[in-house]
């Protein structure tokens, strides 16, 4: 468990509504500290860095208040049962050394590891202190220091670069409180991420879903592309908060992507380029056979040999799922 403290930025002050709505949180977890007008972040992760839940309060809060709802808001199921899991030990920081706490921990069959204060009886708690495993707790402040250097965008947007085959991502980089000019975005913009889409159900009607030959990678490029007469919007106030690749480990180093990821981000440029700009497809078809050779100057040969499979792939017109990977 880990509480970090953020200052509350000007725009976000002024959005508050009227006082007295009905619909209006009490404090917008906005408060006075010592820190200045503060949120204070809750975070509860495993023992792996991955966050399970998060939960906000005003800065003034104590941390101990959000123990009860950071444990009730992640729901782990088993590999082979919906039964859901929970932990057999947390750690925490002295902050959160109360007597109630540790029955509740016990009381759900969690072994409490939390450091006794300079001034209490370590003997006459219900349970022994676990140094060793406290040591641990190191694996969550380096996911704070993870999540503070990366307060930075990914992508407003992306712009289709047809001659290469590739998305450019519009706005990487950029500082999160960046003011951008929303106009000139909405010009560039060829697509929508998935990660970050909106799109209402007149569209999904009119539209279509995505395309399941791609089965993953461009398929909401394509679907942006077949928009017909809808207009791509961005929303700024809108952010999504995405960890890139984790799940099929698309990571930004080209020495551990996987094999599937690789595969399918060859052969699927292709295939959206067949689609869309057929007539300049055997360009194209060259210049991301040339950009392959990124992996063999990243030393990744494994990646090369797989891109060169999914880029062959793409040119044959192969599509869904790879058999290769069944």
């Amino acid at each position: 468990m880990h509480r970090w403290l953020g200052r509350a930025s000007r725009s976000l002050c002024s959005a508050w509504r009227k006082k007295g709505d009905p619909e209006e949180p009490a404090d917008h977890a906005l408060g006075r500290s010592r820190g200045g007008f503060t949120t204070k972040i809750h975070l509860l992760c495993d023992r792996h860095g991955h966050p399970l839940h998060v939960h906000l309060t005003a800065g003034q809060a104590h941390e101990s208040q959000a123990l009860e709802t950071l444990l009730e808001g992640v729901h782990v199921a088993g590999e082979e049962t919906d039964e859901v899991l929970h932990p057999v030990r947390l750690a925490g920081d002295k902050g959160y050394r109360a007597d109630w706490i540790d029955e509740y921990l016990l009381g759900q069959g969690i072994t409490p590891v939390i450091p006794s204060k300079e001034n209490e009886d370590r003997d006459a708690r219900p349970v022994e202190f676990d140094r060793d495993a406290y040591r641990e707790r190191n694996i969550i402040e380096r996911l704070i220091g993870w999540l503070k250097e990366s307060r930075r965008i990914q992508l407003y947007g992306g712009r289709w670069r047809r001659w290469l085959g590739r998305g450019f991502n519009i706005g990487l980089g950029e500082a999160a409180d960046a003011m951008p000019d929303v106009a000139a975005i909405e010009r560039d913009l060829d697509y929508v991420a998935g990660a970050s889409m909106y799109a209402p159900r007149a569209y999904v009607e009119g539209v279509g879903a995505f395309d399941e030959r791609y089965f993953l990678y461009y398929e909401e490029t394509d679907w942006c592309f077949r928009r017909g007469d809808w207009r791509l919007g961005y929303a700024h106030e809108s952010v999504v908060i995405h960890a890139h690749g984790s799940t099929i480990g698309s990571s930004v180093s080209r020495a551990t992507r996987s094999a599937l990821s690789v595969y399918l981000d060859e052969r699927n440029k292709l295939l959206f380029t067949r689609r869309f700009d057929g007539a300049i497809l055997p360009v194209v078809a060259l210049f991301t056979l040339a950009l392959t050779a990124q992996y063999v100057r990243a030393g990744a040969w494994k990646n090369f040999r797989i891109a060169l499979a999914g880029w062959w792939a793409g040119l044959r017109g192969e599509a869904g799922f790879p058999k290769r990977f069944g």
